[in-house]
C-alpha cells in the first residue's frame, strides 16, 4: 500500500476564534497569534482548526479531497468543494492518478469510472480476476441479470443539488457495475440475490405454477430478479402489483423488503456506489 492515500473531509463552515485571553495556536503548524485578535479559521470534520497560514478560509461548504498519510499531517492541496465524499475521493484519484489504495493507476485502468475507459484494471488494486468472475456469474444467471439490469435502469445521479435525476439510458452496463463498484458491494449483490432466492423459493415456484401475471419477453426467473430489485427498493411497483395470487404476492413482497433498500447511484465523476 502506498504511503499517501486518497482521503476526504467535510468543511461545515468557518469558525471565528477569539484570542483575547491566551492567544491562538494553530493545531496544524503551531503558528501563534497574539492576544486581543479575531481570526476566521476553517473548521473541518477531522476536528482540526487551521490558521490562515495553513488554510485560507473556505468560501464553500462541502467535501474536499486530498492525499495524506495515515497518522501523519503531511498532505496535498485540497480539491473541492464537492457534493459528496465519493465525488471528492474520485476527483482526488483522478487528479493524482492513483487507485483507492494510493498506488499509481495503469493507463488502461477501468476501475475509476470517468477517469479511464475500457475493460482494463489497475494491477495495484489486485481484483480484476474477482470482478471478471462476478461479471461471468451475473451473465450466467437469469435472476442476477434481471436484478443488475433493473439496478442500472433505476439508478440515480448523485448530484450536489439532490435533483434525483436518473442515470441516462445506455450510460452504464453490467461491465461498468463490475469494474466501478467496490468489491464489498458486488459481493452484497450476489449474497442478497441468493439469499432472497433461498428464502422465497417455494413462493416463487407457486407463483410460476399459477400461470398468473403479465406476459414478458424474458423468463420468469429473470423477471423475478427485476421485481426483487423494484420491490426491495420500494419503487412503486414490483411483485405486489403483477396480478399474482394475493397471498403469494404479499408473502414475496415482505420477503423482498426484509433485505432493505439497495439503490445504485453514480457521481458526477462517474464513480458508482450503492446505498
Amino acid at each position: 500500500m502506498a504511503f499517501m492515500q486518497p482521503t476526504a473531509v467535510h468543511f461545515d463552515a468557518s469558525e471565528v476564534v477569539e484570542t483575547s485571553q491566551s492567544g491562538y495556536r494553530c493545531e496544524m503548524c503551531g503558528t501563534e497569534y497574539p492576544e486581543n485578535s479575531l481570526y476566521n479559521v476553517p473548521k473541518s470534520g477531522d476536528g482540526y482548526l487551521r490558521c490562515l497560514e495553513c488554510e485560507p478560509v473556505s468560501e464553500s461548504v462541502g467535501w474536499y479531497g486530498y492525499l495524506t498519510a495515515p497518522g501523519y499531517m503531511d498532505r496535498t492541496d485540497y480539491s473541492g468543494p464537492f457534493g459528496s465524499e465519493a465525488e471528492a475521493l474520485a476527483e482526488t484519484m483522478t487528479e493524482h492518478e492513483v487507485c483507492e489504495n494510493g498506488e499509481p493507476q495503469e493507463l488502461d485502468c477501468g476501475h475509476h469510472g470517468s477517469m479511464m475507459s475500457g475493460a482494463g484494471f489497475c494491477t495495484a488494486c489486485d481484483s480484476k480476476d474477482d470482478r471478471d468472475a462476478w461479471l461471468a456469474k451475473v451473465n450466467a444467471s437469469a435472476f442476477l441479470r434481471g436484478y443488475v439490469d433493473c439496478l442500472i435502469w433505476t439508478g440515480m445521479l448523485d448530484t450536489a443539488d439532490g435533483s434525483g435525476d436518473s442515470i441516462p439510458e445506455g450510460e452504464i452496463d453490467r461491465e461498468d457495475v463490475a469494474f466501478r463498484l467496490p468489491l464489498r458491494d458486488l459481493a452484497e449483490i450476489i449474497s442478497d440475490c441468493e439469499g432472497f432466492q433461498d428464502l422465497a423459493r417455494e413462493t416463487l415456484e407457486a407463483i410460476e405454477a399459477s400461470g398468473t401475471g403479465p406476459t414478458t419477453e424474458c423468463s420468469f426467473e429473470e423477471y423475478s430478479g427485476h421485481n426483487f430489485c423494484l420491490t426491495r427498493n420500494r419503487h412503486g411497483t414490483g411483485f405486489w402489483d403483477r396480478g399474482y395470487p394475493a397471498d403469494l404476492a404479499d408473502k414475496v413482497t415482505k420477503d423482498s423488503q426484509s433485505f432493505g433498500e439497495h439503490n445504485l447511484m453514480m457521481s458526477v465523476c462517474g464513480s458508482l456506489m450503492v446505498g
